[in-house]
């Protein structure tokens, strides 16, 4: 086998083999996660006391969950400095979604006060909270549930691949043996009338008509005969030059 072919089936067969392995990983580690619902995927970036402001013009792409652990959440008030279209605040209010419990983190009490999304980094993006309590901002990140999908999805893009270099292997090996030169084998030629013959129709044309060495001796027998000569001596010449002459 060729190179090309043999270096395309090898390393499809790998590629496909450890696709494999991570999409079995992946996906038990998703219904791993699934099973476990205590997998928390917010991270506490920021913590401060009201009235404070927080510069939040380094964060890229995403948002923000904004907490307060005072009593009453209406004690603080949260206003955007440098909003825009790419950068905004959505109170808890307009989302209808004003819930308390206990955080993980700190352990305290507290409400949910909105969540800051944003697209773009900025020169202005200032956070000013108004009013008493602690502030506590958690961001997003990847949680193992998502960890474990994305696992699985390289798993299935890398199999595609895999079963794609397989084919061109697969492909190319058969064609160079389809391009392969015949192997063509002559027959010895023969000589018949003073010239070779080539064609195998003729050879065994001639072949077949070839006397044996039987016919020649008889032959060769009746002449001695038409000669003249007796019986006796026509065996005793016949067996000089056939000696395998019998009368």
């Amino acid at each position: 086998m060729h190179g090309f072919p043999k270096t395309m089936l090898i390393l499809g067969g790998i590629i496909t083999l450890i696709s494999v392995i991570a999409v079995g990983v992946g996906y038990g580690s998703v219904f791993s996660s699934i099973a476990d619902e205590d997998d928390a995927n917010l991270k506490l970036i920021w913590t401060g006391t009201a009235p404070t402001s927080w510069d939040a013009s380094e964060l890229e792409s995403g948002w923000v969950y904004i907490y307060s652990s005072t009593d009453y959440g209406d004690d603080v008030e949260v206003t955007l400095i440098g909003a825009d279209a790419n950068n905004f605040f959505v109170s808890c209010e307009t989302q209808d979604s004003c819930g308390a419990g206990i955080s993980k983190d700190t352990g305290e009490f507290v409400r949910y006060l909105g969540e800051l999304e944003y697209s773009t980094t900025t020169q202005t993006r200032l956070v000013e909270f108004n009013g008493t309590g602690e502030i506590e901002v958690y961001q997003e990140t990847l949680g193992e549930l998502e960890w474990s999908m994305m696992t699985a999805g390289f798993g299935v893009w890398g199999c595609c691949c895999g079963v794609l270099f397989l084919i061109i292997g697969a492909i190319s090996a058969a064609a160079i043996n389809d391009n392969r030169p015949k192997l063509v084998v002559l027959q010895q030629p023969v000589y018949e009338s003073g010239q070779y013959v080539q064609d195998s129709s003729r050879i065994n044309q001639v072949q077949n008509t070839a006397p044996t060495i039987e016919q020649e001796a008889l032959a060769y027998y009746q002449n001695l005969l038409h000669q003249g000569h007796s019986i006796e001596t026509a065996n005793e010449l016949t067996e000089v030059y056939f000696p395998n002459w019998k009368k």
